[in-house]
């Protein structure tokens, strides 16, 4: 028996294991199913030690128990990666994190995929708004709305790179990151004429028409947001709806159709 098959060796007199959920301290899964018992084994197979010993107690807790209902090994997983079992003395590296995954979907303990599935979109929409954010926003002198002047001193095209900057990230109209509202107060200032004839200089540029809806369609976003939408041409109002729409974004599209619809 080499280390990295202890834990497997101790699991084989196990008849029982209990899940339990770390985030929210729920049992989720409790089973004496000799299949699924061999399935969760399979799925703990690890492929290294790290002699990384972690303070929290990971997403998930595993108690395994015998026949005489003694425990025999207590397991924590960690981030869907790695475990941490006393009998190594730190934590190993699973050899297929995607087995211990679907071994949890199939008990019905998806939550931490669910949390893992949310904090990856969480990254990509961080990852995608600092990617649309125009170089003067990354810089030190003067404010925010100073530096866009400076780098773009045409209005209208400030307006265009703003709006396409707005409609990166989450392009949410509610429940975004704190710092995806860093454009609203600069469009805000902008008048609504250079917003209009941004949008009809772009009429084919999806980001610019999200960030246009995700501004014009939120809460307060404008001291005279009432009158500033209907100044909105028709063909602009049109295809401004059609991104609401086309968002998948079920708030963004009720604020679109109730905002921008039929006047």
């Amino acid at each position: 028996m080499t280390t990295l098959d202890a834990l497997d060796e101790v699991l084989r007199a196990a008849v029982e294991v209990r899940v339990t959920d770390n985030f929210d301290g729920q049992e989720v899964v409790r089973t004496r199913d000799r299949e699924v018992l061999r399935t969760l084994r399979g799925a703990l197979a690890v492929r290294s030690l790290t002699g990384f010993v972690c303070m929290c107690h990971g997403e998930f807790g595993l108690g395994f128990s015998d026949a005489a209902g003694r425990s025999i090994a207590q397991v924590a997983l960690h981030d869907g990666t790695s475990l941490d079992w006393q009998g190594w003395g730190g934590q190993a590296t699973l050899a297929d994190k995607s087995l211990i995954e679907q071994w949890l979907t199939a008990q019905g303990a998806d939550g931490p995929a669910r949390r893992q599935r949310a904090a990856d979109e969480a990254r990509r929409a961080l990852d995608d708004w600092r990617a649309a954010a125009p170089s003067a926003a990354h810089g030190t002198g003067g404010s925010l709305a100073e530096r866009l002047t400076a780098a773009y001193p045409d209005p209208v095209e400030r307006a265009a790179v703003v709006l396409a900057w707005h409609g990166s990230g989450t392009g949410r109209c509610t429940d975004f990151p704190a710092h995806e509202a860093t454009p609203e107060p600069i469009l805000a200032a902008m008048p609504v004429a250079h917003l209009i004839r941004a949008l009809q200089a772009h009429p084919g540029d999806a980001r610019m028409h999200s960030g246009a809806v995700r501004h014009l369609c939120g809460f307060k976003t404008r001291p005279n947001q009432s009158r500033d939408l209907g100044r909105l041409p028709r063909d602009v109002r049109q295809r401004l709806l059609a991104s609401a729409r086309d968002s998948g974004d079920e708030d963004k599209r009720d604020r679109a159709e109730r905002m921008l619809g039929a006047r």
